[in-house]
């Protein structure tokens, strides 16, 4: 049988394309060089400026799109190939405009007939219309030259439903509609002008003379949104936008009601985050033309090549989805509560210089506790001090790859970097590039926020065999986090996890789930291939507590038990032996009723043979790991739960179990570590801290004067990432209360060491990351060695970002290639 592609190869023989090497590709070229290479022709041709930037070279799809190509379904292959002919037809229809000079009658209109022009152009499809009198020539794309000064612009829409399946063949099929639409629309209204003895050349869809976005704005029908796309009220960023180059010397001068969309972009910049391969600018950049660049060209180009065109920016954009004037109904009522956003207002700098902060730490904790200093003091200064090259902590390597809902919080982070009283000093340690001494000789207040980086232990015989991990190391080796990537885990068919909380819950569920479906996560390709090639069949849960003790969340359990292929099994002499004394805190009672309730409801189900179990054990707890040489089993102590005055005990029966497994996995928690020069308590595992965060004198009790402790560091490893906010604002209100006694205590020069990773460093590591998943074909692949990362930013790295001579790039060399991802 033919495949898709010999098939619509033979259907464009039959249609009058030619078939040999790429001459189906020339022939549309062919027609794209006659009116985009054209001599100046015309009554006044217009010259292109000097400052002009140049175009991305369009042959560089080309081999992106054969590979799409060689993906596409019957039905839009089919789809595709009807359209060739009309777009072919419509390319050389338009080309005919520029076969030879047109000698114009007339050079004006009256308001009449560009009243007719417009309601002729809406009534073929044009969505908006706007005039552009004297084209600024900074518009003008380098060494092009325009028929005329000046231009009518307009647009079409495309269809919602269409564009929300993007990037798919459905969207792309929608955009080449549209293309057709714009083709058919500037031909036919040239052809209505030249009847009436006007000069009139329609712009090529593809290969433009100009920036047709830009031109669009210019001319007042719409506002460019920080994507690249022009956002009008018609079809919000739906629409496709073209030009007719006219000889109107009467045009009326435009008018743009619409530039407010720019508050609503800096607001909201949701095509910023999800940008597959991170190709939009976190805020616009000044060109030499006067204009502003949205997009990293290279980053763009290989990813839209390759995926059907994209348009991920344009589905999610709201005002794809919402009506515009809805949208600025809400912009209205807004304005005055909500302040404009800071690149798009003119802020006077504060004179008055607050205390310089050093808060050790750039993860949730940190973030925070900069933005709760920053909201009692707006003079502050920040400086956030990161070991690792990255900042966002366990929001980057502590949460499961499969949930972007939590990962995004790092998106706010990154915008709190943005702050002008903000620094990232990432990739220095405390101890090896700084000393504490240093920084409370340079900063007026020091404060610790580095989380809880180790392990609890079992402290049990095996716990060091190959084969016992703790979890939160595990997690970390699929998050590709630079001290654990090479952990390369022994995995076998039976995994045995100790500890009920989520921890434990999200182990499990990374190790059932598809690598096809992890794949297209951020975890790092070469945890995907172990975890494929581990082909767990059973997983074990096991806690030493009952069923109403346990630390799962009802999402969580839920999440893992709708897993395809997998079956949550309890065993009722479990839930038998529980005892629920009652809980303070309704919210946490609430939480163990619906847990219980679905404990009751798995516990009657039916074993299915066909589904991979997940056995939750309770009242168990580990006293050895069994092995010689490896991990082989694992003994367990059966335990019971006693009501003694009013709370629950769990004491050992001595009764001991056996049960064999691969690999053992403590999921138990988190231990705080000391820094170098820092007080620590050893016995608690944590800082010691008095009221409001101040960190102790280990020897006296006293507050150590200007040094703080929030998050893990202060209260220990409990509570989720937003438990931090209250400790941040609790530290923020005692550094003001102290400092605000201190008066003299102001004006820090802080510290700048050497090879430190700044915020903008940082946003060019996560774009290229985001850029060489994308290309792959999954989500972004980490940088995983601080020397790579360190390599990446002193060498012609950032040039791949935005540099349109570049070829496209070949997957990096020596990872796995999701495509060969199989069970």
């Amino acid at each position: 049988m033919l495949g898709p592609i010999e098939l619509a190869v033979r259907i464009a023989g039959r249609l009058g394309y030619t078939t040999d090497g790429m001459d189906i590709r020339q022939s549309l070229d062919a027609t794209i060089e006659k009116a985009e290479h054209h001599p100046g022709i015309g009554s006044d041709p217009l010259p292109a400026a000097p400052t002009s930037s140049p175009r991305t070279p369009f042959e560089s799809h080309i081999p992106f799109m054969q590979q799409a190509l060689a993906h596409m379904g019957w039905r839009e292959m089919i789809g595709m190939v009807r359209r060739m002919p009309k777009l072919k037809g419509q390319m050389k229809r338009g080309s005919t405009f520029f076969d030879k000079t047109f000698e114009p009658r007339r050079r004006t209109l009256t308001a009449a007939e560009r009243a007719d022009l417009v309601s002729f152009m809406k009534a073929r499809g044009a969505l908006e219309v706007g005039f552009l009198p004297d084209v600024d020539p900074r518009l003008v794309f380098a060494g092009k030259t325009l028929p005329e000064r000046h231009a009518i612009v307009f647009t079409v829409e495309m269809d919602r439903a269409e564009m929300a399946t993007a990037p798919s063949a459905r969207a792309f099929l929608e955009v080449i509609d549209g293309y057709g639409a714009l083709g058919k629309i500037a031909a036919d209204t040239s052809a209505w002008l030249r009847a009436r003895g006007i000069a009139a050349y329609p712009g090529t869809n593809l290969g433009g003379q100009t920036d047709y976005p830009a031109m669009a704005e210019a001319a007042g029908i719409g506002a460019i949104g920080y994507h690249g796309l022009l956002i009008g009220p018609g079809a919000g960023a739906r629409t496709r936008v073209s030009t007719i180059y006219v000889g109107i010397d009467d045009l009326p001068a435009p008018h743009n009601p619409h530039l407010w969309v720019r508050d609503i972009c800096a607001n909201c910049r949701k095509c910023v985050r999800s940008c597959p391969p991170g190709a939009i600018e976190p805020a616009p950049v000044p060109k030499a033309n006067g204009g502003m660049r949205t997009i990293r060209a290279t980053a763009c180009r290989d990813y839209f090549g390759r995926n059907w065109g994209c348009a991920v920016c344009l589905k999610v954009c709201p005002f794809s989805d919402k009506a515009y004037d809805a949208v600025k109904a809400a912009h209205d009522a807004a304005r005055g509560v909500i302040p404009a956003p800071i690149s798009t207002i003119d802020v006077p700098q504060v004179q008055v210089e607050g205390p310089r902060v050093a808060v050790i730490g750039a993860g949730a904790a940190g973030f925070y506790l900069a933005r709760s200093i920053l909201e009692d003091d707006p003079t502050a200064r920040i400086d956030l001090f990161e070991r690792l090259p990255f900042p966002h902590g366990l929001v980057r390597y502590g949460v499961a790859p499969d949930h972007p809902e939590v990962r995004n919080k790092g998106f706010t982070f990154d915008r709190m970097l943005e702050h002008p009283r903000v620094r990232l000093l990432a990739g220095v340690e405390i101890g090896r590039d700084v000393t504490p001494e240093d920084l409370r000789g340079a900063y007026d207040a020091v404060c610790l926020a580095n989380g809880a980086p180790s392990d609890r232990r079992l402290v049990i015989e095996g716990e060091d065999l190959p084969g016992s991990y703790a979890a939160p190391d595990l997690v970390r080796w699929y998050n590709a986090h630079p001290d654990f990537y090479e952990l390369d885990p022994r995995i076998g068919r039976k995994v045995a996890i100790i500890g009920h909380g989520n921890v434990a819950l999200d182990t499990a569920r990374m190790l059932l789930t598809h690598p096809q479906v992890l794949i297209r996560t951020d975890m790092m390709p070469e945890a995907a291939v172990r975890i494929a090639a581990s082909r767990v069949e059973a997983v074990e849960v096991i806690g030493r507590s009952g069923p109403s003790q346990t630390s799962f969340t009802p999402k969580e359990i839920v999440e893992l038990s709708e897993l395809p292929g997998v079956q949550i099994v309890i065993d009722p002499d479990g839930l038998a032996a529980d005892l629920a004394l009652p809980l303070p805190d309704p919210q946490a009672e609430r939480r163990r009723r619906r847990n219980l309730e679905l404990f009751a409801g798995w516990a009657a189900t039916p074993r299915d043979p066909a589904k991979r179990p997940v056995r939750i054990r309770f009242f168990r707890t580990p006293t050895a790991i069994v092995g010689t040489n490896a991990v082989e089993g694992l003994r367990l102590d059966v335990t019971r739960v006693a009501d003694r005055g009013g709370r629950a005990k769990i004491e050992a029966t001595g009764r001991i179990e056996t049960m064999d497994c691969g690999t053992v996995i403590r999921a138990i928690g988190f231990r705080n570590v000391a820094l170098p020069g820092l007080p620590f308590d050893t016995g608690r595992a944590r800082v010691p801290v008095g009221p409001q965060g101040r960190v102790l004198d280990r020897t006296d009790g006293r507050p150590v004067p200007f040094l703080y402790a929030a998050g893990w560091a202060r209260r220990g490893p409990i509570g989720v990432i937003g438990t931090n906010k209250t400790d941040a604002e609790e530290v923020a209100e005692a550094l003001r209360a102290d400092l605000a006694a201190a008066p003299d205590r102001r004006g820090a020069a802080g510290l700048v060491p050497a090879g430190a990773i700044s915020s903008e460093d940082w946003t060019d590591i996560a774009r290229e990351e985001k850029r060489r998943g994308a290309v792959r074909g999954h989500g972004p692949l980490r940088f995983v060695d601080t020397d790579e990362v360190r390599a990446w930013l002193d060498s012609h790295g950032r040039r791949r970002l935005n540099d349109p001579t570049l070829p496209p790039e070949a997957p990096e060399a020596g990872r796995p290639d999701p495509r060969f991802i199989h069970i």
